[in-house]
């Protein structure tokens, strides 16, 4: 079975830090729309003081800020043991493979590039929910290792499994 694009994702706790106080105020609007639950900070030093307290399942950073970097506030939030492996996401009007590659190196799980897509954040929303999924017949079994953002994709039709994933384990959906 294939998840729609409207079906619906479970909500999601998404920290934005970016200097740019508008676009920062924009994302979060339009993400608040989309249901899920937004903090927004205009700083690394802010965002590392809401950080504990938020437990935010996406972190997107912009990469080039005043007070503290990105790349500086990733390697903060990636020694601290809670969030060590959460979702962080680069947001940089930096178009240049070397701020990517310094990003992932860094330890960012992805880069977008500014102004960021609708279908970009929704795919990066989609990429740390889980499908809620109605008790219904029809409804698609999953293996207990199943994770939405390693597994599924968002594509220009929808979800659909990541077939390199599929090709590796014995247990599909039903």
């Amino acid at each position: 079975m294939i998840f729609e694009e409207g079906d619906s994702l479970k909500p999601v706790r998404v920290l934005i830090v970016d200097d740019h106080r508008d676009g920062a105020d924009c994302l979060g609007l339009l993400i608040e729309e989309l249901g899920h639950e937004v903090k927004v900070t205009y700083g690394g030093r802010q965002a590392l003081d809401v950080a504990t307290t938020f437990q935010a399942d996406l972190f997107l950073v912009d990469l080039c800020m005043p007070d503290v970097d990105g790349c500086s506030l990733v390697k903060q939030l990636r020694s601290s043991r809670p969030f060590a492996h959460s979702t962080i996401i680069a947001i940089t009007g930096h178009a240049g493979e070397k701020h990517k590659t310094l990003a992932l190196q860094t330890g960012f799980n992805a880069v977008l590039l500014k102004p960021v897509t609708y279908s970009r954040i929704k795919a990066a929303l989609a990429s740390v929910a889980a499908p809620i999924l109605e008790n219904t017949p029809g409804s698609p079994r999953f293996p207990e290792n199943f994770e939405a953002g390693r597994h599924l994709r968002l594509g220009a039709n929808g979800w659909k499994p990541r077939t390199e994933w599929w090709a590796s384990t014995s247990k599909k959906p039903n």
